[in-house]
C-alpha cells in the first residue's frame, strides 16, 4: 500500500510540475521526506496525505490511498523490544515527585504529582498491559520517560512502549506519543535511522489521536532533523 500511495504522490507531483523540494516546502516537510514516500520506504505521517491532496489538487485521492485511517494502527510488530520479558527497569533516578520541567503529568497537567516509590515501582509496571492504568502506574511511567531520558535507557522505553499499544485513553496516547519520540531519538543515536523514523512516525499517530499539539511539533522537529539529508528531486 506504501508503494501504490508513492507511485500516486509522484504522478501527480510531476503532473504539477513540482520538485519534492517545492512540494516538501508547501506541505511543510523536508523534500527528503517526500522522496522516501514516493519511493515506498516509509508511509506518510498522519495529516500529510490531506496537505497533499490540496496542493497537488488530486480531489482526495491520496487521503483515500492513506494506510494510516486508524490511531490505532501499529508498527511494533516490525521494532524491537515485542519480545522482551520481565520489566527491564534500572531506576536510576527516581524522583519523589515528577519533574516541573519537561513532560508533565498527562492526567493532571504541569504540576508536581507525587511518584510511588522506586520499591512498588515495579509492581506497578508489571501490571502495564493487563488492566486500565491508574494515577499510580501513569505517574511511575512519566517518571520512568525521564529515567530513561536521561540515561539512555533503551530497553526500558520499548519495552513499555510495546505494553502501552494499543493505548485507549488521551493520557495514555500522550505517553505513548513520548516514550516513541525518547526511543526515536535513542534508535538515531545508535545509527539505526530506519528504526528511529519508525518510531517517530508511529509517535506522530499517537500524539494526533491524543490531540496533543505540543507532543507533535516537537516530533516534527525530530523528523525533520534525521530526513536532513540532501536527496535529488
Amino acid at each position: 500500500m506504501a508503494a501504490e500511495f508513492g507511485r500516486a504522490l509522484r504522478a501527480h507531483r510531476r503532473r504539477a510540475r513540482l520538485t519534492q523540494a517545492q512540494v516538501g516546502q508547501r506541505v511543510g516537510y523536508h523534500h527528503s521526506l517526500i522522496s522516501k514516500v514516493e519511493s515506498g520506504a516509509r508511509t506518510p505521517p498522519r495529516g500529510l496525505a490531506v496537505a497533499l491532496d490540496e496542493v497537488l489538487g488530486t480531489g482526495g485521492e491520496l487521503a483515500a490511498l492513506d494506510i494510516q485511517d486508524s490511531p490505532q494502527q501499529t508498527l511494533l510488530s516490525l521494532l524491537p523490544g515485542a519480545a522482551a520479558g520481565g520489566v527491564p527497569i534500572p531506576l536510576r533516578r527516581w524522583p519523589a515527585v515528577l519533574p516541573a520541567a519537561g513532560i508533565g503529568c498527562p492526567e493532571h497537567g504541569a504540576v508536581a504529582c507525587r511518584v510511588p516509590a522506586a520499591g512498588s515501582a515495579h509492581a506497578l509496571l508489571a501490571r502495564l498491559g493487563r488492566e486500565r492504568p491508574g494515577p499510580d502506574l501513569v505517574h511511575v511511567l512519566t517518571a520512568l520517560l525521564h529515567d530513561c531520558a536521561a540515561t539512555d535507557a533503551l530497553a526500558p522505553v520499548e519495552w513499555a512502549l510495546h505494553r502501552l499499544a494499543p493505548a485507549d485513553s488521551r493520557a495514555l496516547l500522550t505517553l505513548a506519543a513520548h516514550y516513541a519520540r525518547v526511543a526515536g531519538r535513542l534508535r538515531a543515536a545508535r545509527g539505526q535511522d530506519a528504526l528511529g523514523m519508525a518510531w517517530l512516525g508511529q509517535g506522530l499517530t499517537w500524539a494526533a489521536a491524543a490531540g496533543d499539539a505540543g507532543a507533535t511539533a516537537r516530533l516534527l522537529g525530530d523528523v525533520a532533523a534525521l530526513t536532513r539529508v540532501d536527496v535529488p528531486a
